[in-house]
């Protein structure tokens, strides 16, 4: 199991066959990781995602670390968000996502699995940076985005756009 652990946190990346429990039966998918899954999680987007994602790491299992890591927080061993990159690295660079379930938003989870996932990407060869996109108007993920060492490139369409280089952490 691919996994990085932090003072309060444990990122588990999701592998084909913890997606399947994850989609039938959760509570075998908490006990492959040893953590409770809470109602709510996996949220709707990702649910929905899911089928796609299990399609693409039963072609390609080095997909494995490139996409859906789950948040646990150690203590309780309790699942409390997800956290991943949209794929694997493409010139260089990796688009990283996130989402904490709201009863544990607000306590710098998202920023301690954001830094954690981020120097696990510069451990990797062939990534050079790392990049995200917030909604303009969600200033909580603005924040972590700040706290995790990325600096805008830009605005669109209600979205800022986000980077960070190997070489400047």
């Amino acid at each position: 199991m691919l996994d990085v652990q932090t003072e309060r946190l444990e990122l588990v990346a999701l592998t084909a066959e913890l997606v399947a429990d994850t989609l039938r039966d959760k509570l075998s998918a908490g006990q492959r990781i040893n953590a409770h899954i809470p109602p709510g999680w996996p949220p709707e987007d990702l649910l929905d995602f899911l089928p796609y994602y299990i399609r693409d790491l039963k072609r390609d299992s080095s997909l494995v670390g490139w996409g859906v890591w789950v948040i646990v927080r150690s203590m309780e061993r309790l699942v409390i968000g997800d956290i991943g990159f949209k794929g694997k690295p493409e010139d260089g660079a990796i688009e990283l996502g996130y989402g904490i379930l709201p009863a544990y938003q607000r306590q710098g989870y998202a920023t301690e699995a954001g830094r954690a996932l981020v120097e696990w990407a510069w451990m990797q060869p062939d990534v050079e940076r790392v990049t995200a996109a917030c909604l303009d108007t969600n200033a909580a993920s603005r924040r972590v985005l700040e706290k995790i060492g990325m600096r805008r490139t830009g605005k669109s369409g209600g979205l800022i756009y986000w980077k960070i280089e190997k070489k400047d952490s």
